[in-house]
């Protein structure tokens, strides 16, 4: 089956924080053919076989109180199994409506307000609002930067583990902002770490699925049997409104405290829908999302190539759609692109001071806006 990729984009104004956040920039852009390239969710349509059986669902099904299927069960312990390589049971799975709900929950179970952990900057925002709200120390270790491809600092993240403060760490896995995917050698020397300072990991797989072709994934369940699993729906198949996740917790004892955190604060289960849209998605739309990640690989080719004789430096794309853009060379040119180019990318220090002068982009938008992009980040670079 063809998918089509496309069309314009509907502007969502009045309901989407990504379009609104748009209209902040300018309020004369609701006038412009251009979509924005912020909040991780894609300007393409949901797979079909999604969309199609849920109409189907609404007309002939009860939207009362519902829970997940047997086959729900089932469709995820072999996803985890085919796809982030361990095994699960049935037991190991904590639906949540969230992945950062899932996160604040395990903060709270796992440590104590003021605590340190760790995080590997530059480092999804969201992470860093977390802490804040739970009452937690952030305890940055820099990413070292070798010309757009970045890599651990062991030393540094061995020191962050060896101070008494540090209770934990939160792994991004593929790593937001810069499209990484870790190692089954870089994951290994983390949980090495944790298991000799004893300090667990969580480790967010949100994207685990969009895997950019020629490359592959390990998740950091299949190295270390403790750490707590977070994966979602809600990036791979443009479902994040559905408001479902599902938490992997093998250690029984960590897994009673948080689902009794989470019930203490009704921050457990899913609506009758997105229990549903997990089942259509895992069992019915696996060539859409090998169909999607070929356009996002399109999108960040383009892009590439067409900025390369620039002093742009993009890190290389892994996994995920969004796109690291290293600006430094063009100072205050970030400006200028916001303002003047109506572009809304995410400005790289809202992830970390090493974010300073970086622009993150989701790509996951139809070719003819990636095309405009760069029309116009070149147009201003020519007239910098």
């Amino acid at each position: 089956m063809s998918y089509s990729y496309d069309h314009k984009a509907i502007k969502r104004f009045g309901r989407s924080f990504k379009w609104d956040a748009m209209l902040d920039v300018d309020s004369n852009i609701a006038e412009e053919d251009i979509v924005p390239f912020t909040v991780a969710e894609m300007e393409w349509q949901t797979a079909p076989q999604i969309t199609k059986q849920l109409q189907d669902y609404l007309e002939n099904g009860i939207l009362g109180y519902t829970g997940p299927s047997k086959e729900y069960y089932e469709l995820v312990v072999d996803w985890i199994q085919n796809r982030y390589h361990f095994n699960i049971t049935k037991e190991d799975i904590v639906i949540v409506p969230g992945v950062i709900t899932a996160i604040k929950s395990l903060l709270e179970v796992m440590t104590q307000e003021k605590d340190g952990v760790i995080l590997l900057t530059p480092s999804y925002q969201t992470f860093y609002r977390a802490l804040e709200q739970t009452h937690r120390e952030c305890v940055p270790v820099s990413l070292i930067n070798n010309e757009g491809y970045y890599t651990i600092d062991f030393d540094a993240l061995e020191q962050a583990f060896a101070r008494d403060t540090t209770k934990m760490m939160i792994l991004c896995h593929p790593h937001n902002p810069i499209g990484r995917i870790w190692t089954q050698e870089e994951l290994q020397k983390i949980y090495e770490l944790s298991k000799k300072y004893d300090k667990p990991v969580v480790s967010d797989e949100i994207h685990a699925d969009l895997i950019m072709p020629g490359f592959d994934f390990v998740s950091y369940g299949a190295i270390d049997p403790k750490a707590s699993i977070c994966t979602s729906i809600s990036k791979t198949f443009n479902l994040a409104g559905m408001k479902l996740s599902n938490i992997i917790i093998r250690d029984e004892a960590c897994r009673n405290r948080f689902i009794e955190h989470s019930e203490r604060y009704n921050n457990i289960g899913a609506n009758a829908l997105a229990l549903q849209a997990l089942e259509y998605a895992y069992r019915d739309s696996v060539d859409w999302l090998n169909e999607t990640i070929l356009e996002i690989e399109k999108n960040a080719n383009t892009i590439i190539s067409r900025l390369k004789d620039t002093k742009v430096v993009i890190s290389p794309l892994e996994a995920t759609y969004l796109l690291w853009l290293d600006f430094r060379a063009y100072p205050e040119i970030l400006k200028c692109i916001k303002e003047d180019g109506h572009i809304c990318g995410n400005n790289g220090s809202i992830f970390g001071d090493n974010g300073e002068g970086f622009l993150r982009l989701n790509i996951a938008v139809p070719h003819f806006y990636v095309e405009k992009l760069c029309d116009k980040i070149l147009n201003i670079i020519n007239e910098f």
